[in-house]
């Protein structure tokens, strides 16, 4: 565990993938890198240090989850290594889809990193990293052994990282302003959630009606 500026605790874990995931292309005098960000539905083995111990999970994305990034794609910053710093930005999100594979991102490179950017990337940070936090489920309530379906994700920063550093997903996880409207997904789990409280109210109710009805009397 980390602390952010704020003083809140973070986790890292990077998804890595396949250099060759990366693509450039050049736009008049912008350079634009589109790659992989995120695999849908490919579950991740999760170690995380908590409070009270180490915590082991799978995690997967569902699509759908980055709905906010889709919507608002200038706002999730390209940096180098996951650093804070503005001499460690790249640029800026243009677009974001999803596709079979996962969630696909096209960032535009700023003009004075440009050829530093493709330089990093094509020699030793050609892997792509998320930087998220978990809104459906909330972020730090995982148990121990279930497997994480992420639904709906704030999309913090994406940051070029070394290539083959971690054979396994990891993903820097931040405090994000997420006031903005809700998605489709979040509406959905948010209903979901009230379903089920409706339902095990009624069940408690049910429960506590049968034992005042077989109470003996005295």
């Amino acid at each position: 565990m980390t602390d952010d500026v704020n003083g809140n605790q973070m986790s890292r874990r990077e998804f890595i993938l396949p250099p060759d995931s990366l693509s450039f292309r050049e736009e008049g005098q912008r350079s634009y890198v589109e790659g992989l960000i995120v695999p849908y539905m490919k579950p991740a083995e999760i170690t995380e240090i908590r409070p009270d111990g180490m915590l082991h999970f799978r995690e997967q994305f569902a699509p759908g989850s980055f709905e906010r990034a889709v919507r608002a794609p200038q706002r999730v910053t390209f940096v180098y290594g996951h650093s804070d710093s503005l001499a460690e930005r790249l640029g800026a999100g243009e677009t974001f889809h999803d596709s079979e594979e996962g969630l696909i991102g096209v960032f535009r490179l700023d003009r004075f990193r440009a050829e530093q950017a493709r330089d990093v990337i094509e020699t030793s940070h050609g892997s792509l990293s998320a930087g998220f936090i978990s809104l459906f489920p909330t972020a730090w309530t995982e148990r121990e052994g279930e497997l994480v379906t992420r639904r709906s994700v704030h999309l913090g920063h994406v940051a070029a990282v070394p290539q083959g550093a971690y054979p396994d997903a990891r993903v820097l996880a931040m405090r994000a302003d997420t006031d903005d409207e809700p998605t489709p997904a979040e509406v959905a789990e948010q209903e979901r959630q009230e379903r089920e409280a409706e339902l095990l109210a009624w069940v408690d109710e049910a429960v506590a009606t049968q034992q005042e009805i077989e109470r003996p009397n005295v």
